[in-house]
């Protein structure tokens, strides 16, 4: 069995002027590891089946058709919408703090959280949502295609 890697290093550290400490400057840098939650090269949306919160089961119909206008499901690298309340509470948990949050939708791409459905909306208002969605580089695949892949996911035809 191979132990644990160990925590993120801290370092503390202060000012200095003219090679002088600065009294009071103190203070500690802490490395944050990298987590990762296996989506280089992925697009992953997370979301919630169960949710009683209206503007939440809003946010998360808004993101689809957001992203559906902007054909993120016919990416080759898009994997269909994710439920997190049928996840393991490990993997759930690891999607929460990949995202620095538990609002959900919760939308991943290549690694990285882009968002939430406010968040995809504020882009989408300033006109960089198509510039970091890079529709214009990716690799599609048909509408039919799409269909196949949702069911070796869900066994369902939705659309997302």
């Amino acid at each position: 069995m191979t132990p644990p890697p160990p925590p993120p290093p801290h370092t503390h550290t202060h000012t200095r002027t003219n090679y002088q400490h600065v009294p009071g400057s103190v203070f500690t840098v802490v490395v944050e590891e990298d987590l990762s939650i296996g989506g280089e090269g992925k697009v992953f949306c997370f979301f919630s089946t169960t949710s009683g919160n209206l503007k939440q089961r809003s946010d998360i119909n808004n993101t689809k058709t957001l992203l559906t206008s902007k054909n993120i499901h016919l990416r080759k690298d898009f994997v269909p919408w994710i439920p997190v309340d049928i996840m393991d509470r490990k993997d759930r948990e690891a999607v929460f703090a990949k995202a620095g949050t538990r609002k959900l939708p919760i939308v991943i791409i290549d690694d990285e959280y882009l968002g939430d459905y406010d968040k995809l909306l504020k882009l989408e208002e300033e006109g960089k949502l198509d510039g970091i969605l890079k529709m214009d580089q990716q690799e599609l695949i048909t509408l039919e295609e799409h269909k196949a892949r949702l069911k070796l996911y869900s066994g369902s035809g939705d659309l997302m």
